[in-house]
């Protein structure tokens, strides 16, 4: 099931990167220009630039390279941010392509239930929200006052 899983997973993740492959080729351009602009400015050969910019829009950041003008930093800075447009897209095809996957395997998306770290907060919040409600209405029972005014019934008193 699991090698199944796993090459439905990246057929699906082929099938969307071809769908959506004019944006990533968009920005990859982007990042290549503002390295070639970057370059120009600071001095640098053009594959200087280019390497420059993909090491930081990668968030790589080796540090070999750092951009002294101060025209070249705000390129950086550009290049910064599309490199993390970038990354927010793949991330979003790599789980959209493992969403179909998940609801091919096992059915409906509405059924599925994933429990991950912020479940257990979640659900934490929830319990301390019903617990404070409890002790409201234990103290607003003897109270009938307290009662007319509770948040919890608005319209009342």
């Amino acid at each position: 099931m699991g090698q199944r899983m796993y090459i439905a997973f990246f057929g699906r993740l082929g099938e969307i990167l071809r769908f959506v492959s004019p944006i990533l080729v968009f920005l990859l351009s982007v990042i290549a220009a503002l390295g070639v602009a970057v370059a120009f400015v600071e001095g640098w050969t053009i594959g200087e630039g280019i390497y420059f910019a993909f090491v930081t829009g990668l968030t790589i950041g080796y540090g070999d390279l750092t951009a002294k003008h101060t025209l070249g930093r705000i390129i950086a800075i550009l290049i910064g941010f599309t490199g993390i447009v970038f990354t927010g897209v793949i991330v979003a095809i790599a789980v959209q392509s493992l969403r179909f996957v998940l609801v091919e395997m096992y059915g409906d998306a509405e059924k599925l239930q994933v429990l991950d770290a912020s479940y257990g907060i979640l659900n934490q919040a929830r319990e301390t929200r019903e617990a404070k409600r409890k002790q409201r209405t234990k103290t607003s029972g003897s109270d009938p006052e307290a009662a007319s005014s509770s948040p919890d019934r608005p319209g009342e008193g």
